[in-house]
């Protein structure tokens, strides 16, 4: 892939994150933070990063209920510290960005793992998260 990807943190909140997606009942935000870095030998675009992956970034409960991450491929590349779209962005060798994808998950689920990836050309990663 044309990044070098970490996954930073996954916070649960009831504090509004994201005014298109207000939390419906019940149901709390899981937010999670990552940072990519460009390790291709050329500029690379964000879009490279989320492109299409959509059905493929979710987070999956203790009792192996997934949750698909919220907002559809224009809007769940998030901003890491606004309510907002992270728009695309070129990137030189070795230059990072931050972003989050967030989730809206039952108040009661215990969430175990967090699957990410590139696009859908790239991998796809599955962390444990040990029952958060």
């Amino acid at each position: 892939g044309y990044f070098g990807l970490r996954f930073d943190s996954l916070k649960l909140t009831e504090a509004p994150v994201y005014e298109k997606a207000p939390l419906e009942s019940g149901m709390r935000y899981a937010v999670a933070t990552f940072t990519a870095k460009n390790i291709f030998s050329k500029k690379v675009n964000t879009f490279d990063l989320y492109a299409g992956q959509n059905e493929a970034i979710i987070v999956t409960d203790t009792d192996g209920k997934t949750y698909k991450v919220t907002g559809d491929a224009n809007y769940a590349f998030r901003h890491p510290t606004q309510d907002a779209l992270l728009e695309g962005q070129e990137l030189d060798l070795n230059q990072e960005v931050t972003y989050r994808y967030i989730f809206q998950v039952p108040k009661t689920a215990r969430l175990a793992s967090i699957t990410f990836g590139q696009n859908r050309y790239g991998h796809i990663y599955k962390l444990n998260l040990g029952k958060l």
